[in-house]
């Protein structure tokens, strides 16, 4: 309706305009359905937090419903009529079906929908290095993972090329190296990792400490030296042997004249006093695993350099001589 208004000077013309609400007409409660949506993941366990946006065909309706911890989401007094579901938020951890599914709500009936989820899964993967060159990688290192409660979920160990994977849930987790490879210190770092998205891969380097390694002497090796006695030195002692093969010879000497022990280079020493007793003959002594230190002995001589015995005989006869004249 085209309706008229006269604007004085100085003045505020109005004009009142009413308007009727149009009916909307009621729907017949015999006309009217529900919806139920189910939400479970693989293991038909059922999952909250799901949130669903749902729809008809006619775009009249659009509403948002979300799963309880039944994993029940429910809608009442639809006009029948065929509905779109659309998942727009997963569950926690869980990958998210963007699918839009079609269900048919019928009078007096409650349509059910439903809906599986798949559990987030990631991966862990470790790699074992020498401290020292991390392009020599360690196998036979074991590890254990750890859930957020501290209870065990996998263990295992790196194999010939030092990796080791371990597929896990969403969720937080720790591990720790519970064996060592051989030769190797073990690592006592607690260390934390999440997987927080499908197909996720968590990669780790984990260095090893080798353990200190004492020198060890060449079991081959076969030390040898001589030793000239007098036929009536009686004892000898040689100090300080250790950790090789020794090979002593002790050969007799028909004159009384010391000699000296050769110097032998000297190892890691311990104590050892052996006792040698002369032997005209030769004699062949093998001590095991043994080395001498760096000494020089000389042997005690039972005779002395100046020649004492022929200047006695010539004085006794001479005395003889003497003795013999005065008669």
């Amino acid at each position: 309706t085209i309706k008229k208004v006269n604007v004085q000077v100085n003045e505020s013309a109005l004009l009142e305009v009413e308007n009727k609400k149009k009916p909307v007409p009621e729907v017949p409660k015999e006309m009217l359905g529900s919806l139920k949506i189910m939400k479970f993941d693989e293991n038909k366990q059922p999952l909250q937090g799901a949130v669903f946006e749902v729809s008809n065909e006619k775009g009249d309706i659009k509403t948002n419903i979300t799963s309880d911890h039944t994993g029940v989401a429910e809608l009442h007094q639809l006009p029948i009529g065929t509905y779109s579901v659309k998942e727009i938020q997963a569950p926690e951890g869980y990958v998210l079906d963007p699918t839009i599914k079609k269900v048919n709500v019928q009078v007096n009936e409650s349509a059910l929908l439903e809906v599986e989820n798949k559990q987030m899964q990631g991966e862990l993967e470790i790699s074992k290095v020498d401290f020292a060159d991390h392009d020599k990688m360690l196998s036979n290192a074991e590890f254990t993972i750890y859930n957020k409660q501290g209870n065990e979920v996998a263990k295992g160990k790196t194999d010939a090329n030092g990796v080791i994977a371990f597929k896990l849930p969403y969720g937080t987790y720790t591990y720790k190296e519970t064996l060592a490879p051989e030769g190797y210190i073990l690592s006592e770092n607690t260390v934390s990792f999440e997987i927080n998205e499908d197909g996720q891969i968590v990669k780790h380097i984990v260095e090893n400490q080798k353990k200190p390694i004492s020198e060890v002497p060449d079991p081959s090796e076969t030390l040898e030296y001589e030793i000239t006695v007098d036929p009536q030195l009686v004892a000898k002692t040689v100090s300080t042997i250790q950790s090789e093969t020794l090979v002593k010879k002790i050969t007799a000497d028909p004159q009384p004249v010391a000699k000296t022990v050769s110097t032998i280079k000297q190892k890691q020493a311990k104590t050892l006093v052996k006792k040698i007793t002369a032997d005209p003959q030769h004699i062949e002594k093998t001590v095991s695993k043994k080395t001498v230190s760096k000494n020089t002995k000389s042997l005690p001589s039972t005779g002395s350099k100046f020649p004492f015995l022929p200047l006695l005989g010539i004085g006794l006869i001479i005395a003889g001589g003497y003795t013999l004249k005065m008669r």
